[in-house]
């Protein structure tokens, strides 16, 4: 990192791409800078992904597909669970991230999260219903909708 930001658990702050499985940096070695809009500082880099990465990462994705299709939702419901339980336990740090790279103050920002967090926490018992409406709770969790 670049600016300081304090974290508990430093390996939560990533600067590559998840790519099957594996974290990694674009195939040329570009990236750019990611800043604080608050106060322009430079927070870390990510990676300048092409053309190449997105396609195997779409193709990794393809590929994992069938896994977590077949899987019934109470079984998808245990693993969402347990992400959960990992944001949850990381609550802070994730709100030192989250709030650095939005410009925005602890006080504004961390009382949002831990609300996403709980209710992401509170939707993933929601096992029995359809995916698609799981899905959508993912995507306001995560600030997709």
């Amino acid at each position: 990192m670049s600016a300081s930001i304090s974290l508990t658990d430093n390996t939560l702050f990533r600067q590559q791409c998840y790519i099957d499985g594996n974290w990694v940096d674009a195939d040329d070695g570009t990236g750019f800078p990611v800043t604080n809009p608050a106060d322009g500082a430079t927070l870390g880099r990510v990676p300048n992904m092409g053309s190449a990465e997105v396609r195997r990462a779409i193709q990794a994705a393809d590929a994992a597909w069938p896994v977590w299709r077949d899987k019934t939702a109470k079984e998808r419901a245990v693993i969402l669970k347990c992400w959960s339980e990992l944001m949850m336990a990381h609550q802070e740090d994730l709100a030192v991230i989250c709030t650095s790279e939005m410009g925005k103050t602890s006080l504004n920002q961390e009382p949002k999260s831990r609300m996403r967090l709980h209710f992401w926490n509170g939707s993933q018992k929601k096992a029995d219903e359809p995916m698609a409406m799981l899905f959508r709770l993912i995507e306001r969790t995560i600030g997709l909708s």
